[in-house]
């Protein structure tokens, strides 16, 4: 997991944590759409009972945390280790030490050495070798009278005395991170070198001086935010990406510093809030929508409740759902009102939960509805029409019935096994065979994934002992490079294209009962669509199964047993601006994902806003609808 900040025109976020400051140009299009991906066909299909039943399969499904350190000692077969010292090193100031770096536009690591020019109860502040100090002592004042305080008072402390036994944070100042990259953490640095090779076995954060001056605001809001990626690594590993990525923000704007966010979210609003993204032409209204919805949250519901979240168990929208329920809401309900207020705070017309108390947006600016045509939105987007009139009028909505999981069909029949998005997860499958009595065994599967490439894995394991230890097994679309150190060995990373078959060889296994489990690795920040597992078989012992009548006698934890389209659901609202103030109204849908709606149009109301969302939990994929009015 990298948090990185990458400097250009403007603020973005993190690549595998990155924080980004990008300009962007929007492309223009007649429906207010992110980019230009072609819009997905209407499905007017309803529903089988299947989807149902996936939906809810996948909405309740609990997602393991990994645990990169017991992995390494069950893989490798080593002692468990999570500390590289149990008392801190007693570094002096010009002291000399060697790290690892990774250039982010290569993603080659190199090792440098850096001086250390500031050291104090809680700091140690690192210099790279032939760089010149420009004012570090004056930043650690900053950072140690003013962001250390505040994030930990707030978000709570990294882990102490950490992974070195030393209670300090260490910054390392240091050039070639890449073009535009200002700051980094790395989670990787949590863990003994056993663990992750390039481990540099310190709580740290890297500042990259190519790109930030040190004292400005750019650097002091880097640090802020990285530290709360240092502080939520600690207390909850697996956090939603985007939780994670406006917590960060948050922490920047509880430091009294600017984020400028605002402007990109509103050029980009139809972006899934639940899964963000850091392709470049998107990434910055991505990190604007995270930081928004996290101000707006401590703003309606104040700073313990916004603590609550922080130290919340759960992860995402569950969270959400679970510390909102006392109030009686959703999160659908939540935000659907966030973006009423995003819309109403831009008029300078926000008021009751419809308002931000220390957030100012610019005005969201709708696109013209035609009279009729088809548009496509994101899951947790929004596209925000305006139809003029001053007559009453009628609007038809017609939403896609049904929307894919993932960007792929079973293998053969509609049921599989899949793994679901989730950050810094273990997702596991398993099953016992007995190959006593067998001279020789084989084990084959169909399997399609889109995996980080390099960064997240797939294994298939072994274990002949009941679970106590485990072997990795190697097939045919299993790669064993590991360039960023976290693969434990041979596993699938990358995207498949296509269904592949896969074969593993057990013969040295027979006369045995055996267990076999796949694991799906992930760090924290980009994620793939994930890995799917289907026609399964072991010839020798005259099983195979499709997935189709039941689950073939595996259990997952993470992997879910499903089908792979879910019921589209949507959030229609409207806003009527008048004299006396905006009506706001959730529009109802039927079953069909229809709805007719009279707008009471006239001279003095002339216009109304319509807003409308995808709202199918997990799923990824954006779903598209038809409109027209008359």
């Amino acid at each position: 997991m990298r948090y990185v900040l990458y400097l250009f025109n403007f603020r973005v976020g993190c690549q595998q944590g990155l924080w980004l400051l990008f300009g962007l140009l929007l492309g223009c299009r007649f429906y207010p759409t992110a980019d230009s991906t072609p819009i997905p066909p209407l499905v007017t299909e309803p529903p089988s009972v299947l989807a149902y039943d996936s939906l809810t399969a996948v909405s309740t499904t609990t997602l393991p945390s990994s645990d990169p350190a017991q992995l390494a000692s069950t893989f490798t077969h080593l002692p468990l280790r999570r500390t590289a010292r149990s008392q801190p090193m007693a570094w002096q100031v010009g002291n000399v030490a060697p790290f690892w770096v990774t250039n982010n536009d290569s993603g080659e690591k190199h090792q440098i050495n850096a001086e250390l020019v500031y050291r104090s109860e809680t700091l140690n502040l690192w210099l790279e070798s032939g760089q010149r100090d420009r004012g570090l002592a004056e930043a650690a004042a900053r950072i140690e009278q003013q962001i250390l305080p505040t994030n930990r008072a707030f978000f709570g402390s990294e882990w102490q005395p950490g992974i070195d036994g030393d209670p300090r944070l260490n910054v390392l100042h240091v050039t070639r991170l890449g073009s535009n990259v200002a700051a980094v953490f790395v989670s990787a640095d949590e863990y003994v070198q056993a663990v992750n090779p390039f481990s540099n076995e310190r709580e740290m954060l890297y500042v990259n001086l190519d790109e930030v001056g040190i004292n400005s605001d750019d650097y002091f809001a880097a640090v802020a935010h990285e530290l709360q990626h240092l502080i939520q690594w600690y207390t909850d590993s697996n956090e939603d990406l985007w939780l994670n990525e406006g917590l960060s923000e948050l922490a920047v704007h509880l430091n009294g510093l600017p984020t400028n966010r605002e402007p990109a979210y509103v050029r980009q609003t139809d972006l899934p809030l639940t899964a963000l993204s850091q392709e470049p032409e998107v990434a910055e209204g991505h990190y604007a929508a995270a930081f928004l919805f996290a101000a707006y949250f401590f703003d309606r519901f104040g700073r313990e409740a916004t603590q609550a979240l922080v130290r919340d168990g759960e992860n995402g929208r569950f969270s959400l759902n679970t510390l909102l329920a006392p109030h009686a809401l959703t999160f659908d309900d939540l935000f659907a009102d966030w973006l009423v207020a995003n819309y109403l705070s831009g008029l300078g017309q926000g008021s009751g939960v419809y308002q931000y108390q220390t957030i100012t947006l610019p005005p969201i600016k709708p696109t013209r509805m035609p009279h009729s045509g088809t548009a496509s939105v994101s899951q947790y987007g929004a596209d925000f029409w305006h139809i003029d009139s001053e007559e009453a009028v009628t609007l038809h909505f017609t939403g896609s019935r049904q929307t894919p999981l993932v960007n792929a069909t079973a293998h053969s029949g509609q049921r599989v096994w899949a793994t679901l998005p989730a950050d810094g997860s273990d997702q596991t499958l398993s099953r016992t065979f007995d190959l006593t009595g067998l001279t020789e065994a084989t084990f084959s599967f169909w399997t399609w994934y889109d995996i980080e490439a390099g960064w997240d894995y797939g294994y298939l394991a072994l274990s002949s002992d009941n679970g106590r230890s485990w072997q990795l097994l190697a097939t045919q679309n299993s790669q064993s490079d590991n360039p960023h150190g976290n693969s434990f060995g041979p596993g699938y990373t990358g995207s498949s294209g296509e269904w592949v078959q896969q074969t593993a060889v057990l013969t040295p296994h027979v006369g045995q009962t055996i267990q076999l489990r796949f694991h799906y690795l992930t760090d924290g920040a980009v994620q793939g669509q994930g890995w799917l597992i289907d026609d399964v078989a072991l010839p020798e012992l005259s099983y195979q199964t499709d997935f189709e009548q039941d689950n073939g006698g595996w259990e997952g934890a993470g992997f879910t047993h499903t089908g792979l389209m879910l019921p589209q659901q949507f959030i229609v609202q409207r806003l009527l601006p008048g004299e006396n103030g905006v009506d706001i109204a959730r529009l109802s849908l039927d079953n069909a994902q229809q709805g007719t709606w009279t707008l009471p149009l006239d001279s003095t109301t002339s216009q109304a806003v319509i807003i409308v969302s995808g709202a199918t939990p997990i799923t990824r994929q954006p779903t598209a609808y038809t409109f027209e009015w008359k």
